[in-house]
């Protein structure tokens, strides 16, 4: 992997194996990186802090498809949110 490789949109880097497989995408719909970057959170994972999207983000990305499985994790964010 190089720099310029996570500068391309539309890239998915699958580190691992279900259940700990981890996705890294250069892009996604619904939110630009610039609006996302300010909202993000920091997380601990196995030692190493790692910034993930904010749930709202998360929340707009899952919207913005047209798979019934990203509106049914939104539909639990949102009550996940509410809790």
């Amino acid at each position: 992997m190089e720099l310029q490789d996570f500068q391309t949109p539309d890239i998915v880097f699958r580190m691992g194996l279900p259940p700990t497989q981890v996705d890294i995408l250069t892009s996604i719909s619904g939110v630009e990186f610039i609006e996302a970057w300010p909202n993000r959170v920091e997380r601990e994972v196995e030692g190493v802090k790692v910034f993930v999207l904010s749930a709202a983000d998360q929340i707009r990305n899952k919207r913005s498809t047209d798979r019934p499985k990203d509106k049914l994790d939104a539909d639990w964010l949102e009550a996940k949110k509410r809790q």
